[in-house]
């Protein structure tokens, strides 16, 4: 009895051990299952936010685009998209961008969608998940400051070219490539701030340069090119013959300039519809003695218009009392003087060339200024819209507030570059100053080359600007003004901000 007794409790252990090895295993696999739920629901929700993260950093990436180009529709390239992040086998996030046209209150809207791959080489169609955001950005035109602003075709400084002063400082979106003797400053008066953004490469031009790429080149074999200011330039860690170099200094990134050439013509064309023939000017000069021939505000004028002699080698002299249009080309002769006329008072005119302005010694003979202030020390602003594209140069309703340009980037850029040499002969020089190197006077005007580039010998400026300028020939460019904002209202920035932000379901 005592046996079948030990048998009865042994068959009693084993049932029990095997309800307690079910209920233990029964227990591991919930816990198990559970587990494996809330890492796949983590995992799904890392992927969702990744997604997400992806989507808002083609925001992000979009507007800093369009702050460097009004014009920028968007990464829209779905076979290409951007990439957020690319781990190999651990996965890789991607986003696309478009953005919408301006809408009447000057806002666009920025729709980017990023998506999740579980390994980089998983079919772009076949993302593991897709997530979109939705932003508002308007826009704020604020005036640019700086007395030389450089567009990305860049500053090229050339056979003893020299910027001795600039009062208001010197901003290059792209890049500054210097020769020997030529300078940029004093030591005892230093430029400040100049900054230098490197953005002059990639595609859709411009785009920021890779880290590897300093946008300032000192070429010099003989050691003497120098810049004397406080340097800001994004990715420069080479110092030399620079007096200041901030370390590992981004500059701030600003685009081209904006002028609303539309709204000015719809101006001076109500005003005054009927235009003044240059031929009608051009022959004032020749068949008077020294004339000075005032120009009304309002002033629409055809053709090519050339200022040089009056009768019997004389000089000539055109003064500007108001906004003028000019729908060719502007040359100013050796004999021949622009400036503001006195009855303009204290209001600058704007002076719109669709071509090129060519000075050839422009008023050394006449004893006057290539363009004067008038007495009450009103500036004039001269802007030329020459380029690669003569249909865009001649258009009268680009570039406006909302439409900043009519080139593509091939023709902006083409527009823009500069010589590769340092004996340059630039295509697109919206003002061309050419002579004996006797000093060409600017110093009543300011000057923006829209489309192209600048490229005077000898001169003095109050302000300047173009996509890309050009400093040559034993050049003293003397940059005069000491106004925060030289350029004032009349060139502004687009800057884009958002001010509505969702995630899109």
């Amino acid at each position: 009895m005592s046996t079948s007794r030990n048998n009865s409790q042994s068959g009693y252990l084993i049932i029990l051990t095997m309800i307690v090895v079910f209920a233990m295993s029964a227990i591991a696999l919930s816990i198990m299952a559970t587990v494996s739920s809330k890492y796949a629901t983590s995992a799904r929700n890392l992927i969702t936010e990744n997604a997400v993260s992806a989507a808002e950093a083609g925001i992000s990436d979009t507007v800093q685009q369009l702050n460097a180009s009004s014009s920028f529709t968007g990464w829209t390239d779905t076979t290409n998209p951007r990439t957020f992040y690319d781990r190999g086998d651990s996965g890789k996030a991607t986003y696309t961008t478009t953005v919408s046209a301006v809408a009447g209150d000057g806002t666009q809207t920025i729709e980017s969608t990023g998506k999740v791959y579980r390994s980089a080489t998983d079919p772009l169609a076949n993302p593991a998940t897709t997530k979109k955001v939705r932003a508002v950005v308007t826009r704020q035109q604020t005036p640019i400051g700086g007395s030389m602003v450089v567009g990305p075709g860049g500053l090229l400084m050339s056979e003893s070219g020299k910027i001795p002063k600039s009062s208001g400082g010197i901003y290059v979106m792209g890049k500054i490539k210097s020769d020997q003797f030529s300078s940029i400053g004093t030591s005892s008066d230093p430029i400040e701030p100049i900054n230098v953004a490197n953005i002059s490469c990639g595609t859709p031009w411009p785009q920021p340069c890779g880290a590897g790429s300093q946008p300032i080149n000192l070429n010099d074999i003989f050691n003497s090119a120098t810049i004397y200011g406080t340097v800001c330039a994004t990715n420069q860690t080479d110092a030399t013959r620079i007096s200041n170099l901030l370390p590992n200094c981004t500059s701030p990134i600003i685009q081209s300039p904006v002028f609303d050439k539309k709204s000015l013509i719809a101006k001076i064309k109500a005003a005054n519809p009927t235009p003044v023939t240059a031929a009608s000017i051009n022959s004032q000069c020749g068949s008077s003695f020294s004339p000075t021939i005032t120009i009304p505000a309002d002033t629409w004028i055809t053709g090519n218009l050339t200022i040089d002699q009056g009768a019997f080698g004389s000089h000539c002299w055109l003064r500007f009392a108001g906004d003028t249009y000019i729908d060719g080309t502007l040359t100013i002769g050796s004999w021949g003087s622009l400036g503001v006329a006195d009855s303009a008072g204290g209001t600058r005119p704007t002076i719109m060339v669709n071509r090129q302005i060519a000075a050839s010694d422009a008023a050394v003979h006449s004893g006057n200024k290539a363009f004067a202030a008038n007495a009450s020390g009103t500036l004039g602003f001269l802007i030329s819209f020459y380029s690669s594209n003569n249909s865009c140069s001649d258009s009268e309703v680009i570039p406006s507030l909302d439409t900043s340009t009519c080139l593509t980037p091939a023709q902006a850029k083409d527009s823009a570059t500069l010589p590769a040499g340092f004996s340059p002969v630039t295509t697109y020089p919206g003002i061309a100053c050419t002579g004996s190197g006797a000093l060409i006077d600017f110093s009543g005007a300011l000057f923006y080359a829209y489309y192209g580039i600048y490229d005077c010998a000898s001169s003095k400026f109050n302000a300047v600007g173009g996509q890309g300028i050009v400093i040559r020939f034993s050049t003293s460019m003397t940059l005069l003004s000491s106004e925060n904002s030289p350029f004032g209202q009349i060139l502004t920035i687009p800057v884009f901000k958002a001010v509505d932000y969702q995630q899109v379901y």
